[in-house]
């Protein structure tokens, strides 16, 4: 109300009480009175708003009583209008049943004051509000000005509720610095004369007001010089204007563009409950207040539906309820119509059957598009993770990957359910579920809840092969859930049809039979349906192959042996770990004289291979693992990965210095090296491990750390080949713990080699490549390095010089985890980057090995130099590579690779002869071992028959069968078989070799 008008009210009033005489005097007293306000010209005074915000009440209660309450010219009608103007959201519902009278302005304004005048609820309000801060995350002028203004408009408020704030410096400048940035809070503790006293909030307060000072000024003299830039291209100036504390906030309407909050938009009010919901979902909106860059579970507002007192908008009510009541419906629909839904179902899928099985064969190999969609999974803690999940409406229920549930560490719950799928054969029985929440990626809103099972893998790979035309014009400009729904990747969620009701929208772009679908959702656009016309899809210029399968099944991982290879992956009867105690002197060693439990343990293993077993989960160890792996692991600025050591007890307490052990095991070492064909080449290991930088000098005292003893390893049958010098974390100190005992394993991450050699024989193409040194070119980091330390001389004479090995080595019970699992990590990491590479990490690796395989020459080569270009990025570089294809060393990235194009290879424990591209078993035979076959050498020589794909399952069948005899005569472990048992052996045995005449081709399942 304008100041000027109440003084004239004034003086009309009293006017008419005045004698005659005082008339002339007053009218001079006026005529002064408005000069000296024209003269001033005061600035006209808006009334201030509210919207429910407890801590503005004060403000505005102060406000509006003496611009309108105190005001006694003003009736009680024109009050209550002026206070309706003044509020907003929950506020203004307050007044919503009162009527513009005299009495009813008393009323509203009382129970106004009621509703926030309330003291305990303002002071909590402060509090929470001080919790309820965002802390800054980077040390810029804005973000800290609007934390101190947040603290100081919480505690003013504090202050009119005549709270003892003198008394509570101490938890102010607690809640504040844990609001700061790493940077800002260093500067802030640094700048303390006395660290042991307590500061006070004002002091802190001016630091934080001189800091943003000094960012501003830093930032202004950058702008300057882009400003002065600029002035040179065209001049222009940039005005920023403040408007007061007092002055009515501008909004603008998300639908029609004008100022006012898009729940007064009578434009909006006018759509459809449906068209409201889709608007609000596409902008991105808060489901409470209609308002952007926030969601209904950080808004403010205390407001909630009248109709439901649900945590939305009463103008989005109605749709909202029209989704539950349908998927409402759809659960209580009669049994009856179901069935008869079903039948319906069967009879169209016997003519989609039909019409298939006349249908060429080729038309079988199309690419159809699942709905998939880039989501954000959130915990109850309000840890989040990013996946890339499958709507799946045919799903009653959903699931989440065991990588995600250790991702989020979420809390689970024990559930006995049975899963079926197509032709109700089972698909496994899950026995855990947690619940968490899904929403869009960029935005929290909305957060719908859910119970996901969890499943060690959720399905395979989508789509089974890259999209390659894409250029669909009925897409184009859509914001997309799943940018990279052309690119084959896992799949890391299911949603089920118990929410996909609640995620799709009104909105379908379609164009002909064969070309996807978009479908509008709360995460973008999703894609579903065909993507070619038959036979138009795959590159047809190599020989089509037809592919079946009998059934597809997710395998255990614990099914099969696991083999220990060399170097270059020639898999022979030394290099084998043998299921028999005496197959090598290694073995002999380990046990007592009367080895027969151990042999029994290891026949028992042998006989249990092929039972079924259920999948692990992760034990608290490793599950501790990887969350330390998660949180610690970074990359130094040449891109190489630092990790440090995955301590699960405490070094410091349980390893006591070994340097005695160390320094008497060296000079055995010595003395065995001395006048020995390898000690060339172990002076010669030891002296690359230098000059790479992969140990260094160590300047601390002997006293500390650890001292890892080392020693060679190398083939007993070819002592002028390669060594390998490995370090023996298990060595013993004085307190009883080694290295090893204090280092976590780490979860089993190598993948199965079946698996990978049934990948890499899907196609054509093929190469292989195997990382130099990949242990080393992880780098430890420097705090550890103590705890892997090694004594080292290249001369007797010389005294013992200490090292620190400063990268992932041999012998660290964690170092097998720490390789793979980078290579996991940089897979994640250059995802975006080298999208082909990624996969091949992801898939196509074992151990140092990668198996790539393609279609064609042009796509090998794609997949080649996206894996040379992705392994360089953090210091890898491939070795030994060969191909079947001579041309595949065309390419740029790989002119300086040289791949061998010689008979034949061994790898992944068959021969591959790449000129004819097919694989055979290499068999070793001794006549030594027929002359005394027992039960111990039978069972040796069936381990090292390695069969990964089952081929020679029918041969090997007869000696499984020798074995059982052995085992029902009570043969015992080293007595000589009987006769009848041992010609049976022996005729098996010297017949093996045939075996090398049977060859698989390459690029085949059978």
């Amino acid at each position: 109300m304008d100041a000027f008008d109440c003084i004239a009210n004034k003086i009309k009033n009293l006017s008419g009480k005045q004698d005659p005489d005082a008339t002339q005097s007053t009218a001079n007293e006026t005529q002064a009175l408005q000069a000296v306000t024209q003269q001033v010209q005061l600035p006209k005074i808006n009334l201030p708003t509210f919207d429910g915000n407890f801590l503005q009440w004060t403000s505005f209660k102060d406000q509006f009583s003496a611009l309108v309450h105190k005001v006694d010219t003003l009736d009680n009608v024109r009050k209550f209008l002026y206070l309706k103007s003044c509020l907003t959201g929950e506020a203004a519902d307050v007044l919503a049943n009162y009527a513009p009278t005299n009495e009813g302005y008393l009323s509203a304004y009382t129970s106004l004051k009621e509703r926030y005048d309330n003291p305990r609820i303002l002071s909590g309000a402060c509090m929470r509000t001080l919790f309820e801060i965002d802390a800054v995350k980077n040390s810029n002028a804005a973000d800290l000005k609007n934390l101190i203004n947040a603290f100081k408009q919480a505690i003013r408020a504090m202050e009119g509720l005549k709270k003892p704030i003198d008394s509570w410096d101490e938890w102010f400048v607690f809640l504040l610095s844990d609001k700061l940035d790493k940077s800002t809070r260093l500067h802030w503790e640094t700048s303390l004369s006395d660290s042991k006293a307590i500061p006070k909030f004002n002091q802190m307060i001016t630091f934080l007001e001189n800091r943003v000072h000094a960012l501003e000024n830093t930032n202004s003299s950058i702008k300057n010089k882009s400003n002065n830039a600029a002035n040179n291209k065209g001049h222009f100036q940039k005005v920023n204007s403040c408007a007061s504390s007092t002055n009515k906030p501008t909004y603008t309407c998300t639908y029609c563009s004008d100022s006012h909050v898009t729940t007064k938009c009578t434009k909006f009010k006018a759509l459809s409950p449906i068209q409201r919901k889709d608007h609000v979902v596409q902008n991105r909106l808060c489901f409470l207040c209609l308002k952007a860059n926030h969601s209904s579970q950080s808004c403010k507002s205390t407001y909630r539906c009248n109709d439901c007192k649900g945590k939305h908008n009463i103008l989005l009510h109605d749709a909202l309820m029209k989704n539950s009541q349908s998927q409402k419906a759809q659960r209580t629909q009669p049994e009856q119509e179901r069935t008869t839904y079903i039948a319906d179902n069967s009879v169209i899928e016997n003519e989609v059957a039909a019409y298939a099985a006349t249908y060429p064969a080729s038309t079988r190999n199309r690419v159809v598009l699942m709905s998939t969609a880039l989501v954000k999974l959130v915990d109850r803690s309000g840890k989040s993770m990013v996946v890339r999940a499958l709507l799946d409406n045919a799903s009653n229920t959903s699931f989440i990957s065991e990588h995600v549930a250790q991702t989020l560490n979420v809390q689970r719950y024990s559930v006995k359910t049975s899963l079926f799928g197509i032709t109700a054969v089972r698909a496994g029985n899950p026995k855990q579920e947690t619940q968490i929440s899904v929403c869009p990626v960029d935005v929290n809103e909305p957060m719908l809840p859910f119970s996901p099972l969890i499943v060690d893998k959720v399905t395979r790979d989508t789509p089974n092969v890259r999209v390659k035309n894409c250029n669909w014009p009925h897409i184009s400009g859509l914001k997309l859930a799943d940018p990279t729904y052309a690119t084959p990747g896992p799949i890391d969620a299911i949603i089920g049809a118990e929410l996909t009701g609640w995620i799709y929208t009104d909105g379908t772009r379609a164009s002909s039979l064969y070309e996807p679908v978009a479908k509008l959702t709360i995460f973008g656009w999703v894609l579903t349906g065909r993507t070619a016309p038959p036979n138009l899809q795959f590159d047809n210029t190599l020989p089509s192959t037809i592919q079946t399968f009998s059934c597809c099944v997710d395998f255990d991982p614990e099914l099969f042996w696991e083999f220990s290879f060399s170097d270059d992956n020639q898999v022979d009867s030394r290099s084998i770990t043998c299921l028999a105690s005496n197959a090598t002197a290694d073995a002999d060693s380990s046990c007592d004289t009367d080895s027969q439990p151990c042999s029994n343990c290891e026949l028992q293993r042998f006989w249990e291979v092929d039972e079924l077993h259920d999948p692990k989960m992760l034990s608290d160890d490793e599950a501790s693992c990887e969350q330390m792996f998660t949180n610690s692991v970074r990359r130094d600025t040449t891109g190489r990965y630092v990790v440090p050591s995955f301590f699960k007890l405490d070094p410091e307490r349980y390893l006591q210095s070994n340097y005695n052990t160390a320094s008497r095991l060296l000079l055995s070492l010595e003395k065995r090296l001395k006048d020995h064909p390898i000690s060339a080449k172990y002076f010669d290991f030891m002296e690359a491990y230098k000059n790479l930088n992969h140990m260094t000098l160590s300047f601390q005292p002997n006293n500390l750390g650890y001292f890892i003893p080392h020693h060679g390893v190398f083939k007993t049958h070819d002592p002028n080949g390669k060594i390998r010098v490995v370090f023996n974390g298990s060595s013993k100190t004085s307190s009883g713990y080694s290295l090893n005992d204090c280092l976590h394993a780490g979860p089993k991450l190598q993948k199965d080699i079946w698996i990978v050699l049934t990948r890499w024989r899907f196609h054509r193409i093929a190469f292989t490549a195997d990382i130099v040194k990949m242990y080393r070119q992880i780098l430890i980091a420097p705090e550890d390095r103590k705890w892997q330390r090694i004594l080292w001389r290249e001369s007797s004479a010389e005294v013992p010089s200490v090292y620190d090995l400063n990268t992932v080595t041999y012998g660290p019970k964690s170092s097998p985890y720490i390789a793979l699992r980078v290579i996991e990590q940089l897979a994640h990491d250059e995802k975006d980057k080298f999208p082909i590479g990624s996969d091949v990490l992801l898939h196509d690796n074992y151990v140092d090995d990668f198996y790539a395989c393609a279609d064609n020459i042009a796509d090998a080569a794609v997949v080649q130099n996206e894996l040379i270009r992705i392994l360089r990025a953090v210091g890898f570089e491939l070795d030994k590579w060969a191909s079947n294809v001579s041309g595949l060393s065309m390419g740029a990235m790989c002119s300086d690779k040289n791949i061998t194009q010689t008979e034949g290879i061994s790898t992944l424990g068959l021969w591959w002869n790449v000129q004819s591209n097919n694989f055979s078993l290499k068999v070793s035979t001794s006549n030594e071992r027929l002359k005394k076959p027992t039960k111990r050498s039978v069972l040796s020589d069936l381990a090292r028959l390695f069969d990964p794909q089952g081929w020679f399952c029918p041969v090997l069948i007869f000696a499984k069968i020798v074995i059982q005899d052995t085992w029902l005569l009570n043969v015992e472990w080293d007595q000589p078989l009987p006769h009848i048992l041992a010609e049976k052996w022996t005729n098996f045995y010297t017949s093996l070799s045939h075996l090398e005449a049977i060859f698989s081709a390459k690029g085949g399942l059978c």
